[in-house]
């Protein structure tokens, strides 16, 4: 039989071809599809650069700062705000308030491709994106479509710790947890584990808000950042699947009490201080003075010859006892217009050389205040003598009755993190040496061992180029709020400033603790020669009853002398005498109070739609803690302030605004006094100056 030739059948050829043609497009379907998603990516890139700039940016906002960006947006531009995709994200951010919606959309600026090179300097960049600072939100002008979807925000993007696709409308069953770890000194952790759900969801995403506030916000992954605070969690699929809302305390701070609580008055009261070790919240002994060595030098008082010696911080002298002897506050003076016994020139020579001799002329002097925690027990009013039961408290839990309740009809209040002093685990640490990105409590960017208050009310003599801070001269005074503030940051030491009513509450409370004057109210300084106001009334030390610690250690004109203006202030948008700490445009001629955000320099107080100062008083109790304001008063009016000080509360009096605050009272004054508080429109006076703080770090 003849052998078969072997070969390729016609039909084994066409069924080759075919299955080539397959495999080819295949491969080509895979690139298309590869080379799509490194464009995806790419863009996802772009959009997580912008959103980072926008967060520092966000972050420079909330500090108070003016940020300038980018241009405003053409109407073909914003069109991308219109899209399904980006109107949902906004509406879900501004709930069903149609002017939230509007405000957001009007605040976008347009960042085109030339700014973002040019002006930012970030070459990698292709897109065009519009940025809402104070919404921390970036759009891209362009969808990116990628498998059906268009894409104009991360907030779209999904994230590894979603599950497969699955969308069922009718689906609402299911759990989840939520717990909260610090990261950062005031930034936690939010995260969502253990999702129970009968079917798998191809992207969860978290609404979330913070108690307090009015909107939700969004986030795309199931970890994220927050600040300090407690939040009401919600884990959704689009508006298809909730698993619920829950409730996760990001914050140190102490629950907030039960309401109902018994109303009392807070006329009468004692206040305890506890000394914190370091920046920590641990009770111990009063914290070594910090100074900035090459402008600060110690003091010691010679009892003896009655003067001040220079001394080293090796034998430095001072303690924070609660007894006579023992309530020696640090003192040290600045090198300005030092004099020193045997010293040709103190602001050049060493401590070492002018250690031990005696000062022929004072420095200007400053005063340490260390770093505690604080609790205030009130008691009724006719029980002047505070020997009863307490009937409330001022403390980490915020103004509450003896049961530890929010009085019926006070405002929710602002906690903080509890100190345990003995079986008491509610002293709050004071605010003045505390840290904070909102400072709406007259805090710091990071917290302090404690701070430098000027020992007399802040000076300056026709020869001084700066201001100075010395005894038995006349008081700085006849200048605008504005330009004491910004007199007092150009001495250029130690973060020096206008004092903050935190400070000033940081001063007073310390004075009326056990560890100054103990529940006594300091002489007032009723010094006025030839029309002038001056320090340390006559002898200052001869005069220590107007000392904070009734002796030559301590603060003086705390009571009387001249009014003090603080940096503090309510933004009702009336004529600025605040310059640039209470203005949004301060080199305009006609610019007004308007900046509504605190920093860590001027502490900004709520107002109420009517600004008038009683209300004011009323919006702020339980919101601000220890500037010897709400505390330590019952009213925003008349004297109603410890120890009969006037007590009067910025705002709008009579038709007339007055935002500004000014403490201690003047040397006339009936109501003069540690805790008083009174308004001003921040307008030049002979009556009034201010004090110094510093603040080494």
């Amino acid at each position: 039989m003849k052998k078969q030739e072997k070969g390729v059948t016609l039909l084994a050829l066409v069924i080759t071809i075919i299955v080539l043609i397959i495999i080819a497009s295949i491969g080509i379907s895979s690139g298309k599809g590869t080379i799509k998603s490194a464009k995806f990516s790419k863009f996802q890139a772009e959009l997580k650069i912008i959103q980072n700039k926008a967060n520092e940016w966000n972050q420079a906002y909330e500090n108070g700062e003016t940020i300038n960006i980018g241009t405003d947006p053409t109407s073909e531009q914003k069109m991308a705000l219109d899209s399904q995709e980006v109107s949902e994200i906004i509406t879900n951010k501004a709930g069903s308030d149609t002017t939230k919606i509007e405000e957001i959309k009007s605040s976008f600026r347009m960042l085109t491709n030339d700014y973002i090179k040019g002006d930012l300097g970030i070459d990698s960049i292709e897109g065009e994106y519009l940025v809402n600072i104070k919404e921390r939100m970036v759009v891209s002008t362009e969808a990116f479509q990628y498998e059906g979807i268009n894409y104009y925000m991360i907030d779209q993007m999904e994230d590894e710790l979603y599950n497969v696709e699955y969308k069922n409308q009718n689906d609402t069953g299911g759990d989840f947890t939520v717990n909260a770890t610090q990261t950062g000194e005031e930034e936690w952790k939010i995260k969502i584990t253990d999702i129970q759900h009968e079917k798998y969801v191809s992207k969860w995403q978290v609404k979330y808000k913070k108690e307090g506030t009015t909107y939700w916000q969004t986030a795309d992954k199931l970890e994220f950042t927050v600040p300090e605070g407690t939040y009401q969690i919600e884990l959704v699929h689009g508006n298809e699947i909730s698993l619920g809302t829950k409730k996760v305390k990001a914050s140190n701070c102490v629950d907030l009490p039960e309401t109902g609580g018994t109303a009392f008055s807070r006329a009468v009261g004692t206040i305890d201080v506890a000394f914190l070790t370091g920046t920590s919240y641990a009770v111990g002994t009063a914290n070594k003075p910090t100074i900035d060595e090459t402008n600060m030098i110690p003091v010691n008082w010679d009892e003896t010859d009655k003067c001040w010696r220079v001394t080293d911080e090796a034998d430095w002298v001072y303690s924070y006892g609660d007894t006579d002897e023992t309530k020696k506050w640090a003192n040290v003076m600045l090198r300005d217009v030092l004099k020193v016994e045997g010293i040709t020139d103190a602001k050049t020579a060493t401590v070492a050389e002018m250690k031990g001799k005696k000062v022929t002329t004072e420095g200007s002097m400053l005063v340490w205040i260390p770093r505690y925690a604080y609790k205030i027990t009130y008691y009724a009013e006719s029980d002047t003598d505070r020997t009863g039961n307490p009937v409330g408290y001022s403390d980490a839990r915020g103004i509450v009755d003896k049961d530890g309740k929010t009085p019926t009809g006070m405002n929710s209040p602002v906690t903080s993190i509890g100190v345990t002093v003995g079986s008491d685990n509610y002293y709050r640490p004071h605010p003045a040496f505390e840290s904070s990105k909102t400072y709406t409590q007259g805090e710091w960017s990071s917290k302090l061992t404690g701070i430098w208050m000027g020992k007399f009310e802040t000076t300056k003599r026709e020869t001084d180029t700066k201001i100075t801070i010395l005894p038995n001269t006349a008081s700085y005074t006849n200048q605008t709020i504005g330009t004491f503030y910004t007199d007092a940051q150009n001495l250029g030491i130690a973060n020096s400033h206008m004092a903050k009513n935190s400070e000033w509450g940081a001063m007073a409370y310390l004075t009326e603790s056990k560890y100054g004057r103990n529940g006594t109210a300091v002489t007032k300084n009723e010094a006025k020669v030839n029309n002038i106001i001056t320090t340390g009334q006559g002898a200052y030390i001869s005069n220590i009853n107007q000392s904070t610690t009734n002796n030559v250690y301590g603060i003086y004109d705390t009571v009387g002398g001249a009014y003090e203006y603080t940096a503090g202030y309510v933004a009702d948008n009336s004529q600025n005498y605040g310059n640039s700490f209470a203005s949004t445009t301060p080199s305009d001629s006609t610019s007004k109070n308007n900046k509504e955000t605190s920093t860590q320099y001027a502490t900004v107080y709520t107002k109420t739609a009517s600004d008038s100062y009683t209300e004011n008083y009323t919006a702020n109790i339980n919101k601000v803690f220890g500037d010897a304001i709400i505390e330590t008063s019952t009213a925003g009016t008349e004297t109603t302030s410890w120890h009969s000080a006037s007590s009067y509360f910025v705002g709008l009096d009579s038709g007339d605004y007055f935002p500004f605050f000014k403490r201690g009272g003047g040397f006339s004054s009936s109501g003069a006094g540690s805790f008083y508080f009174n308004s001003s429109g921040g307008g030049s006076n002979s009556y009034y100056g201010f004090r110094v703080c510093l603040a080494v770090r």
